[in-house]
């Protein structure tokens, strides 16, 4: 006769998968805002986000509404505060912008950067009613500007060079966990 062998009990752990977006490939096809305005015009760009702001705050006091910051991430745990002006669909009519902005004697970098992805917010109706909407992301409100067409307003967050650079963005604020990755 077999010897009887002792019954060893063991737990067994599940582990809940790790939540995160998916990258956009695997949900859908990205969304293009129309029309799409990759580029903008860099006028500044620096280590720090209360150098950002200033430079944000003093165009506006110029009159220049269309400044917004993004970020670059140029390290595991270091990000560059980048300032752009505008919204365009090809670079040449950045450089045109630039040029007259220069002309007028704004001072700054005035390079035109192509950052196709951002994060959409929302599309509103009205310009009130995105600019309202931009209150629920305090997170993000450094980032946030307004994008139009003659259909709607979209709110946005950040500008970046590619998807891979716009998936850390949105993973770094829970606020942005469930908006999804556009072409701008």
């Amino acid at each position: 006769k077999a010897p009887v062998r002792p019954v060893i009990q063991q737990t067994m752990t599940t582990q809940l998968p790790i939540l995160r977006p998916l990258p956009a490939e695997e949900i859908a096809r990205i969304k293009r805002l129309i029309p799409s305005t990759p580029y903008s015009i860099r006028i500044a760009i620096t280590g720090s986000l209360a150098n950002a702001k200033n430079y944000t705050v003093s165009f506006l006091q110029e009159g220049l509404n269309d400044v917004f910051i993004t970020v670059e991430f140029t390290g595991p745990n270091s990000k560059q505060y980048i300032v752009c002006y505008g919204n365009y669909q090809k670079e040449s009519e950045a450089n045109q912008k630039l040029l007259e902005l220069q002309f007028l004697g704004f001072e700054g970098e005035f390079v035109p950067v192509n950052l196709p992805y951002s994060i959409l917010l929302g599309e509103y109706r009205t310009e009130d009613q995105a600019k309202s909407s931009q209150r629920n992301y305090t997170d993000v409100k450094d980032y946030a500007y307004l994008k139009s067409n003659q259909f709607a307003v979209a709110s946005l967050a950040g500008a970046f060079a590619s998807e891979d650079i716009a998936n850390l963005f949105l993973q770094q604020y829970s606020s942005l966990f469930d908006k999804q990755i556009v072409i701008r």
